[in-house]
């Protein structure tokens, strides 16, 4: 997990440094043990190198969909880790395992993590909002039905929104179209967080984003890292680049 993390924010710090955007806000959003890359990032940041420090504090908006937080509950961490184990070990087993090693780490993430939100919710330049997705169907997997793979009660964070999609765990990241209504609640959200932090122009009709800004996406579905393209309009944001 701390080598997803570190792979993220150097991977984040280059092309925010190659395009000249390093004061520009961060939107994170994280599908499953992306998302526990994410927190950790941020968590280990915090006592990091100045670069670290900086990068971390343009984080301002992270939407985990799907992401088990379990609290300093170290039992619960490991049955999380076998249920990982055992269901998503083909399609991504280093941080499958990595889940499973460190289920004592994890349990401290689950109390230094919402500290960390308190904290920088102390001060508005850094505050980070969070909004929690949670799935809504039971996961099959060969024929065989697995139940909630995160259940609401892991899923979502206490004190924060949270928003049910019709979708299962492995799915819940996936869209048909722009008509899909869970599509809709997510670039919804995105589209309101852009505007409060300033990435928007207002403007009649349609808007567009002021820029084009290279995106980074960590996720068991996206298989680690993703660079890409994103660009923001009024009917959603449209996500581009190699996956």
């Amino acid at each position: 997990m701390d080598t997803f993390y570190a792979d993220l924010f150097q991977q984040l710090g280059n092309e925010r440094s190659k395009t000249s955007t390093t004061k520009r806000p961060i939107i994170l959003v994280a599908h499953s043990l992306g998302g526990l890359v994410c927190a950790n990032g941020l968590v280990d940041a915090a006592s990091g190198s100045k670069g670290d420090q900086e990068l971390a504090n343009c984080v301002r908006r992270i939407a985990f969909l799907g992401t088990p937080h379990q609290g300093s509950d170290k039992a619960r961490w490991a049955e999380t880790a076998r249920t990982f184990l055992k269901r998503f070990k083909e399609t991504n087993p280093e941080l499958s395992k990595d889940l499973n090693e460190k289920s004592e780490k994890l349990a401290k993430l689950g109390v230094q993590f919402p500290s960390l939100l308190s904290s920088r919710a102390q001060t508005p330049e850094i505050q980070v909002d969070v909004v929690c997705f949670y799935e809504g169907l039971t996961t099959k997997l060969g024929g065989v039905d697995f139940d909630m793979i995160v259940k609401e009660s892991s899923a979502c964070l206490p004190g924060y929104p949270r928003t049910l999609l019709d979708a299962d765990h492995q799915n819940i990241c996936k869209f048909k179209d722009k008509d899909d209504i869970n599509y809709k609640r997510l670039s919804g959200l995105l589209m309101r967080w852009a505007k409060e932090l300033g990435t928007v122009e207002e403007g009649s009709g349609k808007q567009k984003a002021t820029h084009e800004s290279h995106t980074t996406f960590a996720g068991s579905n996206n298989q680690g890292l993703q660079i890409g393209h994103n660009t923001a309009t009024m009917s959603g944001f449209t996500f581009g680049g190699s996956r």
